[in-house]
C-alpha cells in the first residue's frame, strides 16, 4: 500500500478498486512489443528466461537515459566529460600526456 501511495499520491485514500490489474503475461506481451522481441523467440523462450531478458533490456534503457540526462546536464553547467580507456587513464596518471 505504501508503494501504491507514493506513485499514485492523488488516489482517495489508498481506494484501489478503480485501479486496473494487468496480468502479468499482458505486461509481458507488450514489453515484447515494446523492444520488438520476434514471435520466434517469444514461443520457444521460457516464461522466466523471457522476463529476465525483458527485465535487462530495461535496465539498460534506463541506465543509457540516466547517463543522457547526466551529459545534458553537465552540458547546462559547461562541464566537459570524456570516457577514456583504462590504457589512456594509466597513462595519464603516470605522466605520460594528458589524454
Amino acid at each position: 500500500m505504501r508503494l501504491h501511495e507514493k506513485l499514485y499520491p492523488n488516489s482517495k485514500n489508498g481506494n484501489r478498486k478503480n485501479d486496473l490489474v494487468v496480468p502479468r503475461f499482458i505486461t509481458l506481451m507488450q514489453k515484447c512489443v515494446e523492444h520488438k522481441i520476434p514471435d520466434v523467440f517469444i514461443t520457444r523462450a521460457h516464461f522466466t528466461d523471457l522476463y529476465v531478458l525483458l527485465m535487462s533490456l530495461d535496465i539498460a534503457n534506463i541506465k543509457a537515459q540516466l547517463k543522457q540526462k547526466s551529459k545534458d546536464a553537465q552540458k547546462a553547467r559547461h562541464v566537459q566529460v570524456r570516457d577514456i580507456s583504462q590504457a589512456d587513464a594509466v597513462k595519464f596518471l603516470k605522466g605520460g600526456g594528458n589524454g
